[in-house]
Parts: structure tokens; sequence; C-alpha cells
């Protein structure tokens, strides 16, 4: 350890300072907000500057510097003030060393001297040393505008100060994570509570005796990580139900200021809780409870990982009236265990299907955003389904990506009218990567594989557009609609409903199998084989997929045609053409063909569609009567414009607003071709 102690802390010291000290400080240091070389003399320097080592105790290395110099606000003692400053080697920093040694600092100069104030600076880009500063007590007063001069630039400060009659004991960090703290209460927390809350479900006051306050409290502030600011407070005691340690619980409550409410803050801060009993004490059960009508306590429990256990009918006393608690618990053994190993039972492109972990339903409920939840319903459900789960995985990395569920339904008295209805939910980190698509497919395979039921069907909200799209590309073909099958939001909310059959799942075709209609450089259109239609209503399914729309077409049915487009050699499918008819005039020579494509992912970005678009346009020209063919394609859909060119058809024009996709109307670019337009 570098030369003596002038100051103990909490695995910091503060320490006499050699010149080699700082030399060596001074080498392996960064300087990322040193001011600029100046030569001139400086005309403040009528002070003496006093410096400190700071050490980590544990290791006894050198760790960084701290300087103090006094500044006058009057030709009085008590009028100084020492202004103080911290300098950290960069690896060091994010640790919260900063902190701590400005604490020692502050209590060394209180305790050693006579002066009443305390004051520092920080560049304003320096979150860092700002919130070190926060955290040792000091209080920001103001900017110090243009105070220095940094790579050419005057730079701002921000003052802070601390005052003797301001310290106070510094809060111990009890965990955190997901941008919440959990840090031993202050005194003048409760009162700052107390000022800043709305009290809406507070109890009538009461002044008689209370019969069951033999225990002690336990509280701890709630802190925003980033800014360090009080947000909130949880409590805690212990419950018996016996009289052995083995029958005690942990109750906890929790209070958040109005302004964090609906940010996330209560579900993270009852998990850290949670954590941190279950890590530092033997007891085995935590519970909590929360009047009937607090929707948002209910959430932030469920989320957490709490479950439900029932009503304690008529609990509390609020406004006159006996008031309805719901109760929640959470037991050790519902956490995952670290050693814990599941069966997968599924896996392809990335993803695996495997049993879910004890803790790990819970987990997923309190990072879930809730983005389509129902709302809250305390009446008995009366058909209440036996759900069986498994875990969405990422199968490089063992990741948890969320859960699929599914339950049987019945459409008949016997076991061939049974189907099963699935049901998935991904973390939001999660969502965007296919992964829903893919563990969709996989669980019905699944199902397929493992059961003798021939329907597999799912719904969806008519407004979670990524939902439909993933059940489209796993297969699944729209039904209907299911209205007002949900209430969110007060609303009832109307469901798209998906199926897939057993014959609608089909195993790879072998070459030969399809009657080839026209083949080129390597390319064929041939008949569809029992599947390919499906695939093909996937390759659709893409980014540029139109939003659902069940009302009914103005146009009516339109008859199209389809051919699928297979590797010759091979006869893997690519994807697939489709043509229809299009009338401008009620005569055939006044018709024209239209057409379309879809590519399933594998096969884009070789060519395939140019190929096929134009192997399409020789077959229609060949076989029919009809002498103008035409396409149109998203504004965006660069590829497929290309192809179209490439494949000779002539832009003719943009269809404004033709088409609406993710709720925006999009243009179209139309494209032509006439018989006359392809040479021999």
């Amino acid at each position: 350890m570098s030369g003596n102690i002038i100051a103990p802390g909490d695995g910091v010291a503060l320490t006499d300072l050699t010149e080699e000290d700082r030399a060596s400080l001074a080498e392996r240091g960064d300087h990322a907000y040193d001011v600029d070389q100046d030569d001139r003399p400086v005309l403040h320097m009528g002070f003496e500057v006093f410096r400190a080592g700071v050490v980590d105790t544990e290791t006894g290395t050198l760790v960084g510097e701290v300087n103090w110099h006094a500044v006058g606000y009057g030709r009085s003692a008590a009028c100084t003030a020492w202004n103080v400053g911290i300098s950290l080697l960069p690896d060091r920093r994010g640790k919260g060393t900063g902190a701590k040694a400005l604490r020692l600092l502050v209590e060394h100069l209180f305790a050693t001297t006579e002066v009443d104030r305390i004051e520092a600076s920080t560049d304003r880009a320096n979150i860092p040393s700002q919130r070190a500063l926060v955290k040792a007590g000091f209080r920001r007063e103001g900017v110090l505008r243009g105070a220095q001069l940094r790579g050419g630039q005057r730079r701002d400060m921000l003052g802070f100060s601390i005052l003797r009659d301001e310290l106070r004991p510094v809060r111990t960090v009890l965990t955190s994570g997901d941008g919440v703290t959990l840090a031993t209460a202050l005194p003048e927390d409760r009162a700052r509570l107390s000022e800043g809350t709305d009290h809406a479900f507070d109890p009538d006051p009461d002044d008689r005796p209370v019969r069951h306050g033999g225990y002690e409290i336990h509280r701890a502030a709630i802190l925003d990580e980033e800014t360090d600011t009080l947000v909130g407070q949880m409590s805690w005691h212990p419950v018996g139900y016996g009289h052995t340690a083995g029958c005690t619980a942990w109750n906890f409550g929790i209070t958040l200021l109005p302004h964090a409410r609906g940010r996330g803050f209560g579900a993270t801060a009852i998990r850290l809780l949670v954590a941190h009993l279950f890590a530092t004490t033997d007891v085995d059960r935590v519970e909590a409870s929360t009047d009937r009508e607090n929707t948002a306590s209910r959430k932030a429990l469920e989320k957490a990982g709490l479950r439900r256990e029932g009503v304690l009918r008529g609990a509390q006393l609020r406004l006159g009236e006996r008031r309805d608690m719901i109760s929640y618990s959470i037991l050790r053994d519902d956490l995952p265990a670290d050693d814990a190993e599941r069966e997968i039972v599924a896996s392809g492109e990335g993803i695996e299907l495997g049993d879910l972990l004890p803790g790990e339903r819970e987990l997923l409920k309190g990072q879930d955003d809730d983005a389509f939840g129902l709302d809250p319903d305390d009446r008995p459900l009366r058909h209440e389904p036996d759900v069986s789960r498994l875990a969405v995985l990422d199968q490089h990395t063992g990741e948890l990506l969320g859960a699929v569920s599914w339950h049987a339904v019945g459409y008949g008295a016997t076991a061939a009218c049974e189907a099963w209805n699935i049901g998935i939910g991904l973390l939001p980190q999660s969502r965007g990567r296919g992964a829903g698509t893919v563990a969709t497919r996989l669980v019905a395979e699944f199902l397929f594989a493992t059961t003798d039921v021939d329907r597999v069907e799912a719904g969806t909200d008519r407004e979670n557009i990524p939902a439909q799209r993933a059940l489209a590309k796993a297969g699944f073909r729209p039904e209907g609609l299911l209205r007002g099958a949900q209430l969110r939001g007060g609303r009832r909310r109307d469901m798209l409903a998906f199926s897939l059959l057993r014959t609608d799942v089909v195993e790879a075709i072998t070459p030969g199998v399809r009657e080839v209609v026209v083949s080129r450089d390597g390319i064929s259109l041939a008949e569809p084989a029992p599947g390919d239609r499906e695939k093909f209503y996937i390759a659709g399914a893409g980014d540029f997929a139109i939003d659902p729309d069940d009302r009914p077409r103005v146009t009516g049915p339109t008859r199209s045609f389809l051919l699928s487009v297979i590797d010759s050699e091979t006869g893997e499918l690519l994807g697939g053409v489709s043509w229809h008819a299009v009338d401008y005039g009620g005569t055939v020579s006044s018709s024209a063909w239209n057409i379309g494509i879809g590519l399933l992912p594998e096969a884009r970005g070789r060519g395939v569609g140019t190929i096929a678009q134009r192997m399409l346009v020789d077959h229609l020209l060949a076989s029919t009567d009809l002498d103008r063919i035409e396409a149109s394609t998203d504004v965006d859909n660069v590829a497929e414009r290309k192809a179209l060119e490439k494949a000779g058809f002539l832009r003719e024009g943009v269809l404004r607003g033709a088409q609406l996709r993710g709720g925006i109307r999009r243009d179209l670019v139309h494209y032509g071709l006439v018989r006359g337009d392809v040479s021999n």
C-alpha cells in the first residue's frame, strides 16, 4: 500500500501521495477531461493544493488521486470552502470507487478542519463524475458557463456542494439490476415519500394499538440507477405460520412515487428484493398482498414472478369500507436452479423447444412488455384448460427467448373432432428475428408427430401484425374473424383465427414428382405438388406483406393460377408464380394477365426471380391469346423491380397508396409488357 493511511473506508482508503505515485498515475491515466495546455502564468494560484492517493484496500494498489484547496467567498474564515477534485485510473471507473473516495475525503475534511462547505465541479459531459458526486452526498448548484478550455472550445462545468449540516449516512447498495438499485434507506426518505405520494390505497387511520406489531420492519430505498434519485421504498417483515423457523416467511410491501409508476420500476424492484432475500436469508417463502382494485400493483407482482394465491376478504379498511386484498407468493423452489437440465424435444433453424425450468415462467412474465395483455378479471374461469408449455431457446447460446403453449379444444363428441390451440410469447428483445415463425412451426410439427390430433389452430389480436405474419410464414392459413373474443383496454377486441391441418404439412418433394411445364437456365415452372401452395403463401408473407383486412372484397373473387418454381436439377421448391386476368374494356382483346411471384428466402438474390418471370411471360404469350402482361411491386422492393426490368418489363408509372402495409398507405410501381415488346 502506498504511504500512510489518512482515512480508511469500505474497500477504499486515502493515503499519502508521493511524486512517484503522481507520475505513475499520470502515465497510466487517459486524461479524458484534461484542459488544453496554456503557458501563460496562472493568476489565481495563490493557494496550496493538498493531495492524497486513492488505494484499493483489498489489493493495496494505487487506483487514483484526490486533491483539495481552499477557496474564499469573503474576508473571514467562515466564508472559506474546500474545493475538491478526483482522478481515477480508467480500469477503476464505474465500480463505485469514485463515490466512496469522495465521501471519505468529505468526512475527513469535516472531521479535521473547521470549514463548513465543500464544493466540486465537473465537466458537463462527464456523467460518471456527476453521479459519483451525487452518490457521495453532494447537491448540484448550477452551471459554470465556459469555465474551461478543452479541445479548443469553451466548456461548461456543473457546480456541486455539500455542507457540514448535510452530512448524513451514505446509502449502502443492497442489489441492483435493470436500471434499478435497492439501497439502505435514509431517515428522511419516509418523509419525502409521504409528501410525494398520493396515498391512493392507504388504509383509514386508526388510533387503537396494533396487536400484531411485535416485529422489526426492514426498509430499502428504490433508486433510479441512472440518476441515483429516490423513486420509492420497499419494506419487509417476518410472518410465521408455525412455531419453527421453517414456517417463517417474508411479507413485503412497495411504495412508488407517482412519476415513477408505469415505467417498470415496481416489477424490477420486487424481483430484486425477492432475489436478495433468498440469497441473504434462509427463509423459503416471500409473500405480498395488494388491494383488489390496484391493478398496477397486481401486474407488477405477477411480472416479478409471484403467483396469485387467493382473496383476503375484507382485510383492510379504506374510505370507511372493508376492502378485499389479493395475496401472492413465491417460493425458493420457484426460482430456476443454476444446475437444472432441460430436455430438448424439437429443434431447427437455430431454435430449440425444451422443458420450462422452475421459475422460468415467472421470469418470462416479469420481462414481458404486456403489449397485448388482457384486462384482469377475478371471476372464475368456466373452461379451465389443461395447458402444456415449452421453452423457446436459442439453439446456439441456450438463451431463453420465450415460451409456447397448447391446450385441447373440441368441435364434437369424438377424439377426431379435437384440435390443439397454440400460443406463443416472446421476450421483447427476441422479437423480429424469426424466432416466432420457427418456434410456431416446430411446436406444430411436434404435436403432429407425438399425438394423433389432425388440427392445430391459433388466434391472435387483429392488431398484432407480427404474430399474423409469423403464423402465415409457419404455414398456417387464415380462417376468419373471432369478433369481440378478448377484452383489452376496456374494449372488446377481435381476433384472427389461423389453422394448420396434418395434411397441410408435407415433407420435401422428391425430384420428378411435379409435372414440369417449362424449363430454362436450371429453373423450372411446374404444376404444384401438395403443400406447395402453403409454402408459396409463406413466401408471400415476407417484408412486403399487406395488412390483413376481413371486410368482403369490393371486386369479388378472382380466379388465380399458380405454378411452382423449382430447381430443375434437384427438384427443390424455390417459390411460386401466379397470374390472374384483369379487364380494361370488357373484351378479350382488352384483357391482360397480372402476374406475381413469391420466392422462399433461400432462393432470393440468385437471379431466380428474373428467370421465372421471363419464363412465365413466354409461357402465357405462347399458350393464351392475351397480348399484355403486367405486374406491380412495392416502391421499396428494389430487388423485384430489378427482376421485372431484367425480364423485359417497362416501368409505366406509380400507383399511389395502392396497398396498406404496416398501417401506412404504400405506393406500387407498375410495369407492363406487350406481345410486341418480345423479340424472337
